[in-house]
């Protein structure tokens, strides 16, 4: 398993320590078992983006405006939401 501790950083909260757990989980059941499909990597990126896109997980990398879930990505005055706030990009960038 990757290293976490960045987890524990202060501007990290319980949820984004959640959303890491959920995102951990579902790269080990979707993402690992394609780790050797390298033979046309073009295809195979397009099927990953697709992949997390289906799942839902392009909403915390992309703004508002886009379809994400935030109205911008590095403002912490974007509008409460039950997810946890747009620090998740970065941390979502750093477990995938």
């Amino acid at each position: 398993m990757p290293d976490r501790s960045f987890l524990a950083w202060p501007f990290f909260d319980d949820a984004h320590r959640a959303l890491a757990a959920k995102l951990d989980a579902w790269t080990t059941r979707e993402i690992e078992p394609l780790a050797h499909s390298e033979h046309d990597v073009d295809a195979l990126s397009r099927r990953l983006v697709a992949m997390l896109g289906d799942a839902g997980w392009l909403r915390y990398a992309v703004p508002e405006e886009y379809g994400g879930l935030f109205k911008e990505l590095d403002d912490d005055r974007s509008p409460p939401s039950p997810s946890p706030s747009p620090r998740a990009a970065p941390m979502f960038r750093r477990c995938v």
